[in-house]
């Protein structure tokens, strides 16, 4: 049934009251974008996937009620459907339900393979930390970078949750304990700085942690460091709000449309995806969500000429656009273009701060005897990212083949200190020690 806005001001009405934007071009937006999933999940009623865009329009305009109530439907319906209830958790934690997110991902994670549950466990992590269990959330932390979700974001949350249980420890006695998580929080905040430089809440929190732990002259040019980015966000904020106003609800509409034709790309219904792509466009021009979308949509179908073309297009608005740059370089690759793949490979992995880029250059670079030399390279930036048994064994073996033992035999120590249990590293080492070439 069509939405008409007049009706729905009276179905939705409490709900602006409680966020949802209440200009009138939101308002629209948000009754179209309604209207778009409801005659989507009218051809397919009950679809989890439909019913999870349906929650999605809500959540994007605030209405987290309208969100919940329609996963909270889906989820009754589809109960082991982990994808549903992390939208759901998501939802109530927007919604400052805490116990309720709680609730909503520990089954996530129930029903998600463990070396696929970093994000579920993300999410919960956010929610116990809301609810004051740190020491909960810390766990869950280590265990979604130790499952190689590693970003600026997961470093901060990490060192705020080992923050929030270190107060607390003070607050009850404990402090060398406490002593020692403020370690673990500047450590952790290094690493989501060296992520994202910019992130104002990780030089904030590093500065005050500076402080406290004695270490003043770091810890004030830290904060002045934050100041420096507070002051440059507010001015970008100010610059930046006229044109949000005009482009929100059009992203809304874009962001609805783009929803769908990841359902019908999933489906296998090409065509029908990329009507929805570009309706996107035509609300958003040059979006690049829907560009990068149009790309993958292509590349499925086998129309690597034209998702050449939709990368292309991507990047001419967004040069260091990371998918665009891979995507372009995975095509490239296939055409065995291997000079032009590889550059645009390391662009993206730059780009991406990615583990997986890294590791798949150097699977790259160990099968072309031309790129051999670089093998050690790809390796240690794989490394520096993800600090796993997997890529000491790997970057040792790109030393040892490059006749650098000494280097092999240095490394190796320093994953068998990090990764003691780890056999594999042990049994590397020793070898390694026998091998020639270099000193010991």
């Amino acid at each position: 049934m069509r939405i008409f806005p007049a009706i729905a001001i009276l179905v939705f009405g409490a709900a602006f009251l409680r966020g949802v934007p209440q200009r009138q071009e939101d308002f629209k937006a948000y009754a179209r974008s309604l209207e778009m999933a409801r005659k989507e999940l009218a051809r397919r009623p009950g679809s989890p996937a439909l019913l999870g865009v349906l929650a999605g329009v809500h959540e994007r305009s605030g209405n987290y009620g309208a969100a919940i109530e329609v996963l909270s439907d889906a989820v009754s319906k589809h109960p082991r459907r982990a994808d549903l209830l992390l939208r759901l958790g998501s939802c109530n934690l927007g919604k400052l339900d805490y116990l309720a997110a709680v609730e909503a991902n520990t089954r996530a994670v129930s029903l998600t393979p463990r070396e696929k549950s970093a994000p579920a466990r993300l999410s919960l992590a956010r929610a116990l930390a809301g609810l004051g269990k740190h020491a909960e959330a810390v766990g869950e932390l280590k265990l979604v970078i130790e499952l190689g979700l590693e970003s600026a974001q997961v470093f901060y949350s990490l060192a705020e949750a080992q923050d929030g249980l270190a107060r607390s420890l003070r607050g009850s006695g404990g402090a060398p304990e406490a002593v020692a998580l403020d370690k673990e929080a500047i450590a952790a905040l290094e690493k989501a700085i060296r992520f994202d430089p910019a992130h104002r809440s990780a030089n904030y929190l590093l500065g005050r942690l500076l402080l406290r732990s004695g270490r003043k002259e770091e810890g004030k040019k830290t904060l002045e460091r934050f100041r420096v980015l507070q002051r440059s966000n507010e001015e970008g904020k100010r610059q930046a709000f006229s044109e949000k106003m005009e482009s929100s609800s059009s992203r809304l509409e874009a962001d609805t449309a783009l929803a769908l034709a990841r359902v019908h790309r999933e489906l296998q219904e090409m065509d029908t995806a990329l009507g929805f792509v570009d309706r996107a466009l035509a609300v958003y021009a040059g979006y690049d969500k829907a560009l990068a979308l149009k790309g993958s949509i292509y590349k499925r179908s086998g129309r690597a000429t034209d998702a050449a073309a939709a990368y292309s297009e991507l990047l001419s608005s967004s040069p260091g656009h990371p998918e665009a740059l891979w995507n372009l370089g995975l095509l490239e690759l296939a055409r065995k273009r291997l000079g032009p793949a590889l550059e645009l490979l390391e662009r993206a992995a730059h780009a991406r701060k990615s583990a997986e880029a890294w590791e798949f250059l150097r699977s790259i670079a160990s099968r072309e005897k031309s790129l051999q030399g670089r093998q050690v390279e790809f390796s240690r930036e794989a490394l520096r990212l993800r600090p796993s048994p997997e890529n000491y064994f790997q970057c040792g073996v790109s030393l040892i083949e490059s006749g650098d033992r000494k280097g092999c035999l240095e490394l190796l120590r320093e994953g068998i200190r990090r990764h003691p249990a780890d056999a594999r590293l042990k049994i590397f080492y020793s070898q390694a020690q026998g091998s020639p070439g270099g000193g010991g």
